[in-house]
């Protein structure tokens, strides 16, 4: 029982892990950032993104 509980563990951490590597491209970024913001104050939102380089 635990090594099926060790084993479950490490490759959940291991999917984890390997999902943090991709990003969204810059372009999608910025379109989802801007929907969370009112309407009226898009147009000003200053948008925060990350890249591969951090």
């Amino acid at each position: 029982m635990k090594r099926t509980i060790a084993t479950v563990t490490f490759a959940f951490l291991g999917f984890m892990a390997q999902a943090q590597i991709n990003f969204p491209s810059m372009e999608a970024q910025i379109k989802s950032a801007e929907l969370a913001a009112p309407s009226k104050k898009r147009e000003a939102a200053t948008i925060y993104g990350y890249s591969p380089k951090g």
